[in-house]
């Protein structure tokens, strides 16, 4: 008698995106992977989102609409607790609405993250726009920032293993249900995103494996949602350099949090040449918040 595969809960949070959403799904409903459930929240979208959803989804989806926007770390959350209480899943994959997956992705991952043993998973993802670049291959620690391995990189094959990984981005992440019992959810004072960091900061600290797998591939369109808050409140920016020091500034060591204030020196003083010469909008301020947040928040 075959054993039946690992149940897998798949999270997509949608916020005025019900076409990328659609996209998501439609290329889910494709995968090869016989034992998942797709829980789709919106999360407080103001556009026509809930009515599209209506007449577009099946009773094999579990829609949930909320009434406003929680932003992605408690949305994402909502969405795993949901799970954890109703549907008893062997792993919970977050997984970007801004996202088209091959139909193999997630046999590949689940079945790395079950020969391994590993906390937390991901695929390779590429960027949407151009398939022959890397969006993130998982994050790894940089003078104290997590950053996405490849990113923005020709993908060359050149990303093989798991090799100093410390988690997964949340676009697509496979979590163990088991290790989120012991490690808790995600951290919703993190607002302006590394949440994902943290958590695998957290996950690593805790004992906990990052597998990555090469072969299975996602497609991110990227910075969605972001890109869309900024509009509305360019002032963003500075509230998500002060996110990305909290990781290091809560697990860090002494010497990671001083590598992490010069990383910032130089990328600021970086940034203001950059402004200078007309490459962006930004200068050193945010540098500076992070610095700050590092030091004295």
């Amino acid at each position: 008698m075959l054993m039946e595969s690992p149940r897998v809960c798949i999270i997509l949070l949608n916020w005025n995106g019900w076409q990328d959403t659609l996209a998501c799904i439609s290329s889910l409903r494709r995968i090869t992977y016989p034992n998942y459930r797709i829980i789709l929240i919106d999360n407080g979208s103001n556009d026509n989102s809930c009515d599209v959803f209506a007449s577009h989804l099946d009773a094999g989806i579990c829609f949930i609409p909320l009434k406003e926007n929680l932003g992605f770390a408690k949305g994402c959350n909502f969405g795993m607790k949901y799970a954890l209480e109703n549907m008893n899943p062997d792993y919970i994959l977050l997984l970007n609405n801004d996202t088209v997956v091959e139909p193999d992705f997630l046999s590949k991952v689940v079945q790395e993250a079950e020969a391994s043993g590993a906390g937390m998973a991901q695929p390779l993802l590429l960027r949407m726009a151009d398939h022959n670049i890397i969006d993130v291959s998982g994050h790894k620690l940089y003078w104290g920032l997590m950053f996405a391995r490849g990113a923005g990189e020709p993908n060359k094959g050149q990303y093989k293993d798991s090799s100093g990984l410390m988690g997964v981005s949340g676009a697509c992440a496979l979590y163990k249900t088991e290790m989120i019992r012991q490690i808790g959810i995600l951290d919703e004072s993190y607002s302006h995103g590394s949440e994902d960091t943290e958590y695998g900061w957290r996950a690593t600290k805790a004992g906990w494996k990052t597998a990555f797998i090469p072969s299975a591939i996602v497609y991110h369109r990227g910075q969605v949602s972001g890109k869309k808050m900024l509009k509305i409140n360019p002032q963003l920016i500075n509230a998500i350099y002060k996110d990305s020091a909290r990781p290091c500034k809560t697990h860090g060591t002494r010497l990671q949090k001083i590598q992490f204030v010069f990383l910032m020196l130089y990328q600021g003083t970086r940034s203001v040449i950059g402004k200078y010469l007309g490459r962006h909008e930004f200068g050193c301020g945010p540098h500076i918040i992070a610095i700050r947040e590092m030091i004295f928040g």
